[in-house]
């Protein structure tokens, strides 16, 4: 059987479908696929585990050899029978992007773009919007009255899993929210979720920005648990020859520098990048405070310095299109 599971980050949206399944499956003997859609999560992150393990006991089910998991998740292990792909696909996307770009001789320090909200995201841009506003161009499509935005609030999670105990300035945030340059109507008909239709959307003004700030802010999509998966949020600025501070998994950087990549720790501590997600979030604040001490000219002399790193990660970036 066949068992499609929709995922982002730790969250199974289907789990109760996902569930039904398994017991189905294991009834009736069956070997059990899981198709994570081309998506990387960790696997021990979901929560399924226990479940099939219950389920398993009940109708002696021989999970070891009738499991198999199809994931982008570059680095998975668990105990089941893994087809693991590299998500080019998404490399491929990115370079819809491409473009020529000519940074600004004054530019903002930071940039920081949210669609759908994860607890990252929400406390990395309450962050910088509260301390750094001025040095950020920043935006972000949270709105309270929309349930794709709304169902990825995140708040309690920053509180209950990030250990996040002061909440009034991410209040105060949310409160500014949505923080957007224009209004895009999103047609819930197509089967782009509203994030890519707002990325085609916007496109031009979009790659506009990145003439206008020295480093992009990445919040991956996945980022708990044991994983790999870069998506274009990584390759964006990689492509658009932009340094980069990526929130991610533990060793998303390392991992970075596994494919040939070179990041950028000539320049500012990445040490976060040895930490869970749970506080890397709180290191790379750090990183923000270093740099919003430099001038525009220091960030200027800093992006001159970086033109062999970043010609560097584009000529890589393409041999991976090209594969």
């Amino acid at each position: 059987m066949l068992i499609n599971v929709k995922t982002s980050d730790s969250i199974v949206w289907n789990k109760a479908e996902v569930f039904s399944a398994i017991t189905s499956a294991m009834y009736n003997n069956e070997p059990i696929v899981f198709d994570f859609l081309g998506e990387g999560p960790s696997y021990n992150t979901l929560g399924l585990e226990e479940y099939i393990q219950s389920q398993s006991r009940i109708f002696d089910y021989d999970i070891l050899n009738k499991i198999e998991i199809k994931t982008y998740n570059s680095i998975e292990h668990c105990a089941y029978k893994l087809e693991i792909n590299f998500p080019y696909h998404l490399v491929d996307n990115t370079f819809e992007y491409n473009a020529d770009i000519t940074k600004d001789k004054k530019l903002r320090h930071f940039g920081l773009f949210v669609g759908r909200g994860t607890a990252p995201r929400l406390y990395l841009s309450s962050y910088l919007y509260s301390n750094y506003k001025d040095e950020t161009l920043h935006t972000n499509h949270l709105d309270l009255e929309d349930e794709f935005y709304s169902s990825n609030l995140n708040l309690e999670r920053l509180i209950h899993e990030y250990n996040i105990r002061d909440v009034e300035t991410i209040s105060k945030y949310i409160e500014q929210c949505p923080i957007i340059e224009t209004k895009t109507n999103i047609d819930k008909s197509l089967d782009l979720n509203p994030a890519q239709q707002l990325l085609q959307n916007d496109k031009d003004s979009f790659l506009n920005n990145y003439k206008k700030f020295f480093v992009e802010v990445v919040c991956e999509t996945y980022f708990s648990g044991d994983t790999f998966f870069p998506t274009e949020k990584t390759w964006r600025p990689i492509l658009l020859k932009t340094p980069f501070i990526i929130q991610g998994p533990q060793n998303y950087l390392k991992n970075l520098k596994d494919l040939g990549f070179k990041t950028f720790d000539k320049w500012w501590d990445e040490g976060y990048d040895e930490d869970p997600c749970t506080w890397s979030i709180h290191e790379i604040t750090k990183v923000l405070d270093y740099l919003a001490t430099k001038t525009e000219d220091e960030l200027h002399s800093m992006y001159i310095e970086m033109q062999e790193t970043l010609e560097h990660n584009y000529k890589v970036l393409c041999s991976l299109n090209e594969s």
